[in-house]
């Protein structure tokens, strides 16, 4: 018997899988192809750093200085991009909107003092109402799309019973 592959949209209609198993699934593959595109992006990127340091007119010893100089710069990038929020970073000043998941709120961040909307979304409405496939893909949106009429996405974090973006 050939292994043939059935889409997930074939075995939701077919009743074999639940939505929620759809969307978590849908989840994970984005996910995946997200971390695939990146990594290949990231070494695209790298590859034409390399070739531009490899055109200057400098010495191999500065040439290696300068690729560490780069590649300390990326880490703590990663490394700053990694520190977990939390809404204890915020203070939060007033609501200005509500809906049918959250709320939205204006808040300070502590460090900083930059005035943010941070929304603020009730995981078990989400799960209840089969809506975590829509808020992932507003993320996801959110996040690459450069748009003066979109609001960009400068953060998302989640807590026990709360999602933040």
């Amino acid at each position: 018997m050939l292994n043939q592959e059935i889409s997930l949209e074939k075995l939701l209609k077919a009743k074999k899988i639940t939505q929620r198993t759809f969307d978590k699934v849908t989840i994970v593959k984005q996910y995946i192809e997200n971390k695939y595109n990146l990594k290949k992006a990231k070494n695209a990127e790298w590859n034409g750093i390399l070739e531009e340091i490899n055109q200057l007119n400098i010495s191999e010893r500065q040439k290696e200085k300068v690729k560490k100089e780069i590649y300390d710069q990326e880490v703590n990038k990663f490394r700053k991009q990694r520190e977990k929020l939390s809404i204890r970073d915020y203070e939060s000043l007033c609501i200005i909107g509500r809906g049918a998941f959250g709320e939205v709120h204006v808040c300070r961040e502590i460090k900083t003092g930059k005035i943010y909307a941070v929304k603020k979304i009730r995981k078990d409405v989400l799960v209840m109402k089969n809506q975590i496939i829509h808020v992932r893909n507003e993320q996801l949106i959110m996040k690459k799309i450069k748009n003066p009429w979109i609001v960009d996405l400068k953060a998302s974090f989640q807590e026990d019973e709360f999602l933040y973006g």
